[in-house]
């Protein structure tokens, strides 16, 4: 449960960084379409939204929105450090996080 809020959060703030037009540029080499940057940003939120359920699931309400907190800035750093020092790890780190999530939301 921890683990799958924790993988939903990391692939909410990817889409997040790559709504920005210079996280875009440094991933993709191109600017980012609005349209593409509306997509994006709606996943992200979506995402965060999703992420929540498992934490509070697996904690309780009060404890599982504060884990979920936590979650957040855990996730925020991880994708702060990628974009940093490997930009173009950010695509394929995602896709093996998503991957994750699928596989964590069948063993429930």
């Amino acid at each position: 449960m921890i683990a799958l809020s924790l993988l939903l959060s990391f692939c909410a703030f990817s889409a997040l960084s790559l709504a920005m037009n210079r996280h875009h540029q440094q991933v993709f080499g191109r600017a980012v379409t609005p349209r593409r940057q509306t997509l994006l940003r709606a996943a992200g939120a979506l995402l965060l939204v999703l992420a929540i359920p498992p934490a509070v699931k697996g904690w309780g309400l009060s404890v599982g929105l504060a884990v979920w907190c936590v979650q957040l800035t855990l996730a925020a750093q991880a994708q702060l450090l990628l974009l940093t020092y490997r930009p173009l790890w950010t695509v394929p780190a995602t896709v093996a996080s998503g991957l994750a999530c699928a596989l964590c939301a069948l063993a429930l």
